[in-house]
């Protein structure tokens, strides 16, 4: 609440069309092509795909670039990239907010071990990491 009441509010107020549709790119294509890139080779399926992509880990690291950001350079236009990552940040958190129940609800069966990959010391088919989802 502390982020939508201090930062997220009055960048709201600077909002442009830009900004917003380069928030909704961060958390589409900027963030699920490298998923899919970095997961070559590893067989997982497209649903498995669209998951890690969708529900991976991200969020605080956008926040310490920020602060990175506002801390210790000289970059120009640094208020615009602020403002961007602000914004993503709290798009990330509605959407993936409304889209949590639906996404851990349906897909954790499927999910829940579905990557299998060869790996010294595994037997083949072990799974090496299974998603979790938790909507407490």
């Amino acid at each position: 609440m502390l982020f939508g009441a201090i930062l997220l509010g009055p960048a709201l107020t600077e909002l442009s069309w830009q900004l917003a549709l380069y928030a909704l790119l961060s958390l589409t294509v900027v963030r699920m092509v490298p998923v899919v890139i970095a997961m070559w080779g590893s067989r997982a399926r497209g649903p498995t795909l669209g998951f890690l992509g969708w529900f991976g880990p991200r969020g605080l690291a956008s926040i310490v670039f920020a602060v990175i950001v506002v801390e210790e350079s000289q970059l120009p236009h640094e208020h615009v990239i602020v403002l961007a990552i602000y914004l993503t940040v709290g798009l990330s958190v509605l959407a993936h907010g409304l889209t949590a129940p639906t996404g851990c609800s349906s897909g954790k069966p499927r999910f829940a071990g579905s990557l299998r990959m060869a790996r010294p010391g595994l037997e083949p088919g072990t799974p090496r990491f299974s998603v979790v989802c938790s909507t407490n």
